[in-house]
């Protein structure tokens, strides 16, 4: 009986948005005395085994220093590594220009603020100009917008670390606020030499990305997390780029034991990866170089030797656009040479602990092949004949991550090697044309020329074929690829423009959408987001936000075609799945939501929002234990989640656990400060099943006080149940009668 009240509480909820912790994870707060005292002791966290201090546990790094210590040398050398740098502190020989004592202001049409970048001394820092007018879009006839119609407040970021530093790609930089971490917007393009704007939706008065974990996690080698936030961390846990640690294990135990036995000479307690089967080896750089995104289970959970697959699900990524990081392992596992071969492995071309060598990396090829071995040779120039990577591997633009700069959209500053060797026929034809242009003769120029316009022809049907199967994003990137080896020819360029324009008014139409929903105008984002899948209809982020602009407008049906659309168009998005599971859970079809669940759990595992809402449904079919083994999943994700301390409370009183569900509802109420009148009113409820019956009648005196200020709409209930709970019980001679 008390479920199926908090299951009509959760509606009344929803629909009158008086309830704010049964659908978000709650923040933590310190109750003041006289609040706490109401739910009795405070109970200790340890009996949900949750750790007090709320982070992931160091299972034992301490860092390159403590390496460095025998391995002097050897580190030494890794400092030049991209990997030592993947994260780094700003120092002034480390930043790229711009950043000045007085900065002049970086504006481009395509950007909705300004920016300047100051340095004082040794502090870098990036401002944001809020609501100035930037230039006009070329083309464009009317008048420069402004994103407010007076400005606002210029914040200013200190840059507190930096991604990509002294690469060939992007930089990108970070800022600390309080104990959270975030993205700044502006990045720097080795590339181009220029200032670009990160790509990311621009929805509201957001500045700044929040650093998550994942993300954190493949460019430092350990940091500690305070779970259940996107990003706050321990600031002094983290151990800045990916070092020795990330490839042999943590290493507490080794240097404890070689400390101990300093003669020693055979190496103890640690991971030499070079001696694991070739599948563990590529899973220790696929941790970070693969499409393994979402975590089956605790953060750092993975350590080296063990199969990825059992930490992580990966990406299905059916295109490069969708792919999270380059994904080397997968496309070299469709390689022919990785097929035919038994000891291939990444480390067959690259040094893990040096600096990459261009040469190194090209001589790798000469240990299983001869020259005779390509068929293409008789046919190039001399002075390409040994140009194996360039034309098997070659570079790709990476359309993932993506900048808008000061004078172009959709800059793809990332040019990685296509790790599926294979024939690339574009590839092919540039080599030996290029070789052929560095001949010099007639001839060769004349042939080169032949080469040229074979590569636009097949440049522009790559474009178009991309376009037809509505990838406009990997079209835009084959037209820049297509653009940069024909030295910009004019058919490329028109259908690049043409392309960029289409991705250009899909972004921003989504956005529109996006904005018509925050602002209730959900009929009018129903037409506009209808209207972009007439130009794109496989955009699943498009079908799962549709879905919900029907859901507020009533038409619950339509609600639900789109949102089994976004799986169909992405099989790596639970969006569909979740939502399908939500709104069959309130209307009462438990079996539905229960399968949906279960779908959004299979694509998106270890997640606490899913677990908490599967709780909820599970308790609405009085599946205690179920629910209860869902609700503690979800804490040990997120354990500051209010609603599944608050679900798991129902569950534990269901199945005759009475103090267990007291302390539950209590730390329930600690998340929500004491304020959350439905919360309280749980907690009453188990006070009341563990025979508290005084502490349960002035939590219901509290959470009544809160009620007639902000749900009077639950005042009948609450006075019901205080009376109920007051009222003298039988004893037990009368109970058996």
């Amino acid at each position: 009986m008390q479920t199926l009240s908090l299951i009509h509480r959760i509606g009344i909820a929803i629909l009158l948005g008086t309830v704010e912790s049964l659908l978000l994870v709650g923040c933590s707060r310190s109750p003041t005395p006289s609040l706490q005292s109401a739910g009795g002791p405070e109970p200790a966290r340890a009996t949900f085994n949750v750790a007090a201090d709320l982070v992931n546990p160091n299972p034992g790094y301490v860092g390159i220093d403590a390496c460095a210590r025998c391995h002097d040398a050897r580190c030494a050398e890794f400092h030049s590594t991209r990997h030592f740098l993947a994260a780094v502190e700003p120092t002034a020989d480390r930043m790229p220009p711009g950043f000045a004592e007085e900065p002049e202001v970086l504006s481009s049409p395509y950007w909705r603020d300004q920016y300047q970048l100051l340095r004082s001394g040794e502090v870098f820092s990036e401002t944001v100009l809020r609501g100035a007018s930037n230039p006009p879009r070329p083309g464009a006839t009317d008048p420069p917008t402004k994103t407010n119609s007076t400005p606002k407040e210029s914040p200013t970021f200190p840059i507190a670390l930096v991604y990509g530093s002294g690469g060939k790609g992007d930089e990108v930089f970070f800022t600390w606020q309080g104990d959270e971490l975030f993205e700044l917007p502006l990045g720097w393009l080795h590339p181009t030499g220029a200032w670009a704007k990160q790509d990311y939706t621009d929805v509201g008065d957001a500045i700044l990305r929040t650093a998550t974990p994942r993300c954190l996690e493949c460019h430092t080698t350990f940091f500690q997390h305070v779970l259940g936030t996107e990003n706050e961390y321990r600031r002094q846990s983290i151990l800045p780029g990916v070092t020795c640690e990330r490839c042999h294990g943590p290493g507490a135990e080794h240097v404890a034991w070689h400390s101990a036995h300093p003669d020693a000479m055979e190496a103890q307690a640690i991971i030499r990866p070079a001696t694991l089967p070739r599948d563990r080896q590529i899973d220790v750089c696929g941790q970070c170089h693969s499409n393994v995104i979402h975590h089956r289970g605790p953060l750092f959970g993975y350590q080296p030797g063990q199969p990825l697959e059992e930490h992580f699900r990966t990406l299905i990524a059916t295109g490069i656009e969708k792919d999270h990081v380059t994904d080397q392992p997968k496309y070299l596992r469709q390689s022919r040479c990785y097929q035919a071969s038994e000891s291939l492995t990444c480390t067959t071309c690259h040094s893990p602990h040096q600096a990459e060598d261009a040469a190194a990396v090209a001589n790798a090829c000469i240990t299983c092949h001869t020259s005779g071995d390509c068929t293409a040779q008789p046919r190039l120039p001399l002075n390409v004949v040994n140009a194996c990577v360039d034309c098997h591997m070659p570079r790709t633009s990476r359309v993932a991550v993506k900048f808008h700069g000061q004078g172009e959209q959709f800059e793809f500053p990332v040019r990685p090697h296509d790790h599926r060797i294979a024939v690339h026929p574009a590839a092919s034809l540039e080599v030996e044309r290029d070789g052929l242009l560095a001949l010099g003769d007639e001839p060769s120029r004349a042939r080169a020329d032949e080469l040229t316009v074979q590569l636009v022809a097949l440049w522009l049907a790559e474009g178009s074929r991309l376009q037809d199967n509505h990838r406009y994003l990997a079209a835009v990137g084959a037209y820049r690829d297509g653009r940069r080896a024909t030295a910009g020819d004019a058919a490329l360029e028109l259908a690049l423009n043409a392309c960029i324009s289409r991705m250009a008014g899909i972004e921003n139409g989504y956005l529109e959408g996006m904005r018509q929903m925050n602002e209730g105008r959900n009929d009018q984002a129903v037409r506009t987001l209808k209207a972009l899948l007439d130009v794109v209809p496989t955009a699943a982020h498009v079908h799962a936000k549709l879905g919900t602009a029907y859901e507020l407008v009533g038409q619950h049906d339509k609600a639900v075609e789109h949102w089994k659309r976004v799986e169909e168009c992405d099989p790596d998005t639970a969006y569909g799945h979740n939502m399908i599971g939500w709104t069959a859970f309130l209307g009462g079809r438990i079996d539905e939501a229960l399968a949906a669940y279960a779908q959004a759990d299979r694509l998106f595992p270890h997640t606490a929002e899913i677990h908490y809402r599967w709780g909820l449904a599970l308790l609405r079919s009085n599946d205690q234990a179920a629910a209860e083994k869902h609700f503690r999943e979800a804490i040990a994700v997120s354990p500051r989640h209010a609603g599944a301390f608050q679900g798991l409370s129902h569950s534990l009183r269901g199945r005759g656990a009475a103090e267990e569900a007291v302390a539950a509802a209590q730390l329930a109420a600690e998340e929500t400060g004491f304020k959350n009148v439905d919360v309280l009113m749980s907690l009453a409820d188990a006070q009341a099943s563990a025979d508290r019956p005084d502490d349960a009648d002035k939590t219901l005196r509290r959470a009544i006080e809160l009620a007639r200020l902000h749900a009077p709409q639950m005042l009948p209930m609450l006075e019901q149940r205080r009376t109920e709970i007051r009222r003298p019980q039988p004893t037990a001679p009368e109970r058996g009668r």
